[in-house]
């Protein structure tokens, strides 16, 4: 516990300066987050074998990383293009050296471990960016607390017992009601969203997208074996252990701004 107080002590505000000084340091933060979730993944699928995993992914993520950095945004979709490409002349060249399951972890490293982050960017350049991401951050924290509390409370049916045996349905309708009750109360004095309907739209899909993605990294570290995605963070775990409910989100929330802004 006292680790993970002391991370949070740090991360925090690490976190808030990225948010809220200079756009360097954002762009800095999210090329960090994507290294580290490409590494953790490959560590899991491959640990004998990391070299060869992470090349292909960091230099798909560099190519989102570039296309960004040159104000070439819509040619993200050309890197994806590109890198799909590639994976695919691996999988016919190489075969049957490189088998399918490979290749297709391949495209979920990049697809997971670093195009969800590269939303954080999408969200950090509108208007308000910087609090529509603090509130995501928000809303995802106050889920996860009602979530638990709730559980603990009233939990008796199981979410998903393979997975994760201590999330409840209960739980998880709890965390919904403290998302949705909290980003009310943070949007009347931010008002980074436009009224009440699209703030609860925005608390709903997030705690939703939230719980799924918490549970697909559950599926990933049973799936591999594995404790903890990482020790990167201490008391936490790895990068993946503790943004895999907001990995999901990033790019969930970006395409739903311009609904939102209807409302």
């Amino acid at each position: 516990m006292r680790q993970r107080i002391i991370t949070g002590l740090v991360g925090i505000p690490v976190i808030l300066l990225c948010l809220f000084t200079v756009r360097p340091l954002m762009v800095l933060l999210v090329a960090a987050l994507m290294a580290a979730a490409l590494y953790e993944l490959a560590r899991m699928y491959a640990p004998k074998r990391l070299m060869a995993f992470i090349w292909l992914p960091a230099l798909g993520a560099a190519g989102f990383l570039l296309t960004y950095l040159l104000g070439w945004s819509d040619w993200q979709g050309v890197v994806l293009a590109l890198y799909l490409v590639a994976l695919v002349a691996l999988g016919v060249f190489a075969y049957p050296r490189l088998p399918i399951q490979d290749i297709a972890f391949l495209l979920l490293m990049l697809v997971y471990g670093a195009w969800t982050f590269m939303h954080a960017l999408t969200l950090y350049d509108v208007s308000r960016g910087s609090w529509l991401l603090l509130m995501a951050f928000l809303t995802v924290w106050f889920s996860d607390s009602g979530a638990y509390f709730v559980g603990r409370a009233f939990g008796q049916r199981k979410m998903a017992p393979q997975l994760s045996p201590n999330k409840t349905i209960e739980g998880a309708l709890g965390g919904l009601a403290f998302a949705v009750l909290a980003l009310l109360i943070a949007n009347a004095f931010i008002k980074a969203l436009p009224s009440p309907l699209a703030t609860i739209c925005f608390a709903l899909a997030i705690a939703v997208v939230g719980i799924l993605g918490d549970l697909f990294e559950s599926l990933l570290k049973r799936t591999f074996d594995v404790k903890d995605s990482g020790n990167i963070l201490p008391g936490h775990g790895g990068i993946l252990d503790r943004f895999d409910s907001f990995m999901l989100v990033l790019p969930v929330v970006s395409y739903l701004l311009p609904f939102l802004a209807t409302l």
